[in-house]
């Protein structure tokens, strides 16, 4: 799935949201498997990838919170082990300027 797919059901879910109903949990599930952090520089487009699926399944549990609900604490964990990846530091203080790269 390409970068731009991922962040259209982001789209769908936040601008239609009849797009998906009574099908979160599969979109969800499909979702998740772009919930993996490179350990190489030379797949940034995976850490992309996961960017864009972390919008889409906000804009999911946004659209869907009860049909997601019982998969919020699985996320919240993902999230948390994602965001404290030595490459998303990285990235997160070379935005910020702090390291110069």
């Amino acid at each position: 799935m390409k970068q731009i797919n991922i962040s259209f059901v982001g789209d769908l879910c936040k601008h239609c949201p009849p797009a998906f109903a009574g099908r979160a949990e599969v979109v969800l599930k499909l979702l998740a498997t772009f919930l993996v952090v490179p350990e190489s520089d030379e797949e940034d487009i995976s850490l992309f990838n996961c960017n864009n699926a972390c919008w889409s399944i906000a804009e999911l549990v946004h659209a869907y919170p009860k049909e997601i609900a019982h998969h919020l604490g699985d996320l919240a964990l993902r999230f948390s082990e994602i965001l404290l990846t030595k490459k998303v530091i990285l990235s997160f203080c070379l935005g910020l300027g702090l390291i110069i790269h």
